[in-house]
């Protein structure tokens, strides 16, 4: 999807600005990395000066559309057996499609993390909800990256709870 291959890009946009690249050459790198389909681009955004508001425009051309990635949020669910980790990540990259975010300066912001959250919570077993939920309330800065942070160590409880599973279905 577009969305990947814009958090993919994004790596490289992180190291060149650390380089001292300009948002001329990224908006460049961008362009350069899209397939031959998608050079049209070039002729439908007008000249932007900032990479950000130009990599929204691209989203909000070849993006699915907002609404409809809001609904695949919100009926999301974990796949049997699909690690929490992987979850997690999915539901990351529906909210941030939904809410056509770019980068990731949106995880310090307070606002997002609610929803996310709560969808990640529905999809735990009893006893890493109970120790997320634990971690949650003693977090004064509750934001995504923290979030993010608790669900990488709950994650051992997790995975034990999807190993356990495996085994089940194998020898059933």
């Amino acid at each position: 999807s577009i969305l990947e291959h814009l958090e993919n890009v994004q790596l490289c946009v992180d190291e060149a600005r650390n380089l001292g690249c300009s948002d001329k050459s990224l908006i460049r790198l961008l362009l350069n990395t899209l397939p031959n389909d998608c050079q049209f681009l070039k002729q439908f955004i007008p000249n932007q000066t900032s990479y950000e508001s130009f990599a929204k425009e691209v989203l909000s051309i070849l993006g699915q559309d907002p609404e409809s990635t809001m609904g695949e949020f919100i009926n999301c669910r974990r796949k049997m057996c699909e690690n929490p980790l992987a979850y997690f990540q999915r539901i990351l990259t529906l909210y941030k499609s939904a809410n056509c975010l770019i980068g990731d300066m949106w995880h310090n912001d307070k606002s997002h993390v609610t929803p996310i959250y709560a969808k990640y919570l529905q999809s735990l077993y009893s006893q890493a909800k109970n120790e997320l939920r634990r971690r949650v309330e003693n977090d004064k800065n509750f934001t995504v990256t923290s979030l993010r942070r608790h669900v990488i160590e709950v994650n051992r409880l997790a995975l034990n709870k999807t190993n356990f599973e495996k085994e089940s279905i194998l020898k059933s």
